[in-house]
């Protein structure tokens, strides 16, 4: 269990190519247009 914590945090650059494939980067993703549906919602 302690090599697995080690790992977690290890690969936070992951995640940002994980936002550029827009694969598994779905949250980052969509925080960004979160605001613009909403902007669209109520103009």
């Amino acid at each position: 269990a302690r090599p697995q914590a080690r790992r977690r945090p290890s690969p936070p650059p992951r995640r940002a190519r994980m936002t550029e494939s827009d694969g598994e980067g779905g949250p980052p993703v969509a925080a960004p247009a979160w605001p613009r549906l909403k902007k669209e919602e109520t103009p």
